[in-house]
């Protein structure tokens, strides 16, 4: 969750190429990923986000929009009932 609340505050991320994470970052448009127990690929996605303000605000701007995009509330609401219908539909054909 802190991914899609610092992505949605416009604020670049740094995370590992495992799991949900991937879906809440896409590697250089909302922020950068890294692959698990790689000491000097985040060392560098640090230094990258420190020193240049340009990357920095873009990433931060497309975090804004693609957390707005796929991860909306009515995005999730509509997730959801998907699966209730589904579950349902299951449990009425048994």
């Amino acid at each position: 969750m802190s991914l899609l609340q610092a992505s949605a505050s416009e604020v670049p991320v740094i995370g590992t190429k495992i799991g949900g994470i991937q879906e809440a970052i896409i590697d250089e448009y909302n922020g950068l990923l890294v692959s698990v127990g790689d000491k000097e690929g985040l060392k560098k996605a640090i230094e990258t986000l420190v020193t240049n303000r340009h990357v920095r605000k873009e990433l931060g701007l497309n975090g804004r929009v693609y957390i707005k995009k796929k991860f909306s509330i009515e995005r999730m609401v509509d997730g959801n009932l998907e699966i209730y219908q589904k579950v349902m539909s299951n449990y009425r054909a048994s």
